[in-house]
């Protein structure tokens, strides 16, 4: 790790390990922050939330009387 923050110092001398290594710890870095951003977002945001209610069987009494399905057409309708 020393020699990697001596690299830091001067880039120009940086081998490519050192850079690889630099790029997988910054990844990391930002990985890490993200994680702790989003547990967050959805720990303190999620709080303030109403739950979620389903609006199961409404939606057929919201249809206008065109969209609302049509029964099938007997034989007799249909052969006209």
């Amino acid at each position: 790790m020393n020699a990697l923050l001596e690299a830091l110092a001067n880039p120009s001398s940086m081998t490519g390990q050192q850079w690889m290594t630099l790029g997988i710890m910054l990844l990391i870095l930002v990985g890490l922050i993200y994680f702790v951003w989003r547990f967050f977002k959805i720990a303190f945001n999620g709080q303030r939330k109403q739950p979620y209610v389903p609006n199961i069987g409404n939606r057929r009494s919201r249809l206008d009387p065109q969209d609302r399905p049509r029964p099938p057409l007997s034989d007799e309708e249909g052969k006209g």
